[in-house]
């Protein structure tokens, strides 16, 4: 065997593992493991086991067929471990402890960051037949003075969120009260950088467009305020 088909089949390998083992180690950790406790049903164990089939298929072909070997690597496998979740009881976080929630969730990152790619060595982005042409990006040397302060904002808004969701005293309620602060902690953020930003850009929106901007996450925002208050008072 020469030398490059040697480094190539280092490369399939490699490849193939870097999504296959922080899969198979969150799996272990919180698929696994809930759905082997004596109280999972044995739909959540089927569902259990077939998102490990789906994790091994989709990375077994995803080096030749990279669009399907997503698809079930990481779709397939993460709403099959959902229904695992959903179908192991009203709640499933109970079963396990806080050390092994916290390495399934360093598993789970790692899974994420294994199915990412760099780009090869030498390789020009704008030669790439999908690229989508546009005017250069200029270089800024500095930031706007105003961009930092907004990014810090959000994060501190995301961080006061996750804090939130550990209020919740009920068990059944729980594990849905950290999924939405979750999801509201990213959207936060995500939020924040762009405002971030957009600040440090020459072209700045009018105030009109920045209303028209902030319309939909606005209602969003006031139904939620809302809603909850209404749920304080019927609870009152």
């Amino acid at each position: 065997m020469s030398n490059a088909d040697r480094r190539r089949q280092v490369q399939n390998i490699a490849s193939y593992a870097n999504p296959l083992l922080p899969g198979l180690y969150a799996w272990v950790a919180t698929v696994g493991y809930p759905a082997t406790a004596p109280a999972a049903t044995a739909l959540s164990r089927l569902t259990a086991v077939a998102a490990l089939g789906a994790l091994i298929g989709g990375c077994a072909i995803a080096p030749r067929h990279p669009t399907w070997g997503r698809r079930i690597g990481v779709l397939a496998f993460i709403a099959l471990s959902v229904a695992t979740w959903l179908l192991s009881g009203p709640n499933p976080s109970g079963k396990l402890d806080p050390l092994s929630a916290a390495l399934g969730t360093v598993g789970w990152v790692l899974f994420a960051f294994g199915w990412g790619s760099l780009r090869k060595l030498g390789s020009v982005p704008e030669d790439d037949p999908n690229v989508v042409m546009g005017p250069a990006l200029r270089s800024r040397h500095h930031r706007a003075g105003e961009a930092l302060p907004v990014l810090a904002l959000s994060s501190a808004g995301a961080v006061l969120v996750l804090l939130l969701a550990w209020r919740t005293t009920r068990p059944t309620h729980a594990l849905f009260a950290h999924s939405v602060a979750l999801l509201c902690a990213i959207w936060l953020v995500s939020a924040g950088g762009s405002i971030a930003t957009d600040t440090a850009r020459r072209d700045r929106r009018s105030p009109f467009e920045r209303i028209r901007a902030a319309a939909a996450p606005l209602v969003g925002l006031a139904l939620l305020l809302s809603l909850g208050l209404l749920w304080v008072l019927y609870r009152a």
